[in-house]
């Protein structure tokens, strides 16, 4: 986060913080995500945003991030 394209300086007060984990329960009108931004935000993007998260009725587990040791 922080800037358009990798020759751009980096702004450090941009960036998200991921309120909840994966299978943490989550109520109505609780915030998933703190969005810390300097410009306004491009529509097409929160859409973006929007969609990697999935809210279901049912419990979930986290999936594994190592898979394997050699």
């Amino acid at each position: 986060a922080g800037r358009a394209t990798k020759e751009d300086k980096i702004d450090p007060s941009v960036g998200l913080i991921i309120n909840k984990k994966v299978g943490q329960p989550v109520n109505r009108g609780e915030s998933l995500v703190t969005i810390h931004h300097a410009r306004p935000l491009d529509p097409t993007w929160m859409d973006e945003l929007n969609s990697a998260f999935e809210i279901v009725a049912t419990p979930t587990t986290r999936q594994a991030l190592i898979y394997a040791k050699l």
